[in-house]
């Protein structure tokens, strides 16, 4: 089998400045040369090219290939689809991509479907249109040589979080740069949002936040932590941004060492997504332990000595104390006491407790 890797690159880094939203999640998902379909397709969770299919193409098509591949993950169509005919389906997915792609000046082989009058629909909306139309449907989706290419995909809620979560890396690491996800109105844009806002779990709504920070900029004096192959510019705070991040880890004993290394992993992917100054690691009972301070390496090993009970007390006069600028993040299972903060930027990520309030920050639960 020839290899093709260097040609996929070079649509990379095509697509790249022609459209940021999509390179960067392309960048999240493995692509895959395979005689196992017979054109192109995607599960939703890496991406599939047949060899000479994509041989045969020119360097156009293949930038308008790759680009509806990595379109159907962004609309997360293998995870809507639900009980729906697969082939109409994927007709209809077909259709709203295709319209956005030709909107944007893409290249398709030929045969592949578009037409006007579902403009402005969405999947469900152009699948319902073509049930009351009955089309006639073959096994390559009526012709089109991308007709069969929303594969099916595994049904549980944490692989959708998972696609959900990269697709929202890449859209808040575009929107932050200034350039956005497209143009304005376009589906791409009204897809996105309306696909991610039931889905985001805690850790995405954190990483909107801290990458929402006013006067935030990309930068390419510092690389970005996530993508050490691909010089990519990373998120430079100035005077006003976020700063750094204080995490306060309650070790009283509610909390397990499979939930607290999850919670960790989330919070190296923000670590490296935003490029804080700095984060601190504390650990906190009825007192607060000896911060940890990350800064080039993330390094999650910090004092979890437990005095025996939970004390809100010692966390929200560090806080208060605090001169730095940062955002302020509290992991417990919330049965503890919350003094009074004027500080904003504070987010409590509670474990297990649906009923716990608090006058003041962002409340965000996690189950265990």
């Amino acid at each position: 089998m020839l290899d093709h890797s260097q040609s996929l690159r070079k649509v990379k880094i095509k697509l790249m400045a022609k459209d940021p939203f999509l390179a960067t999640l392309a960048l999240d998902l493995p692509t895959r040369f395979t005689d196992e379909v017979p054109t192109a397709a995607t599960d939703g969770l890496e991406l599939l090219v047949n060899p000479s299919f994509w041989a045969d193409l020119s360097d156009a098509h293949k930038i308008g290939v790759f680009t509806h591949e990595v379109l159907h993950v962004a609309y997360m169509h293998t995870f809507r689809r639900k009980t729906r005919d697969p082939m109409l389906w994927n007709v209809a997915g077909d259709y709203v991509i295709n319209l956005v792609l030709k909107d944007e000046n893409y290249q398709l082989p030929d045969g592949c479907l578009y037409d006007t009058q579902y403009r402005g629909m969405s999947t469900e909306e152009v699948y319902e249109q073509l049930i009351k139309n009955n089309p006639p449907m073959n096994g390559n989706g009526n012709g089109d040589p991308l007709g069969s290419d929303v594969l099916k995909s595994p049904t549980d809620k944490n692989t959708q979080q998972q696609v959900a979560s990269k697709i929202s890396n890449a859209k808040l690491a575009t929107a932050s740069s200034g350039k956005g996800i497209g143009p304005k109105g376009t589906e791409i844009s009204r897809a996105v949002d309306t696909i991610l806002r039931p889905q985001l779990p805690w850790y995405s709504i954190l990483l909107q936040y801290c990458t929402d920070l006013k006067n935030q900029e990309y930068s390419w004096s510092r690389p970005n932590r996530r993508y050490q192959d691909v010089y990519l510019p990373s998120l430079q705070n100035t005077e006003y941004g976020m700063g750094g991040i204080n995490v306060f880890i309650d070790v009283s004993g509610s909390i397990d060492d499979k939930t607290l290394n999850v919670f960790l992993a989330e919070l190296k992917n923000i670590w490296e997504s935003c490029n804080p100054d700095w984060v601190d690691l504390i650990a906190f009972s009825t007192k607060l332990n000896p911060a940890t301070r990350i800064e080039e390496e993330w390094n999650a090993k910090f004092d979890t000595k437990s005095t025996g009970g939970t004390s809100g007390g010692p966390v929200l006069n560090y806080i208060n104390s605090c001169k730095e600028e940062c955002v302020n993040i509290i992991f417990t299972d919330g049965y503890i006491d919350t003094p009074h903060t004027n500080k904003k930027n504070v987010f409590w990520i509670i474990l297990d407790n649906p009923s716990f309030k608090c006058p003041y920050g962002r409340i965000l639960h996690l189950e265990s």
